[in-house]
């Protein structure tokens, strides 16, 4: 996979609760993968937990949108 270009067309927060915070970003993304080149509307949704000195990434969702 080789990435040409990201645009980013709206990044959001949701805190829930002083613990938990979710980060969503969406993406137009120009890409070639597996030999096909094209624009992509990707998004990644990452949970975060604080830590006793930090936010630590749980875990990550890709997605189309």
């Amino acid at each position: 996979m080789t990435y040409h270009a990201i645009h980013n067309v709206d990044i959001s927060h949701d805190f829930a609760g002083a613990d938990t915070a979710t980060l969503t970003a969406r993406s137009r993304t120009h890409a070639t993968i597996w030999g096909a080149e094209g624009t992509w509307p990707l998004q990644l949704r990452i949970r975060f937990l604080r830590t006793a000195n930090s936010w630590l990434a749980a875990d990550t969702v890709a997605s189309t949108w």
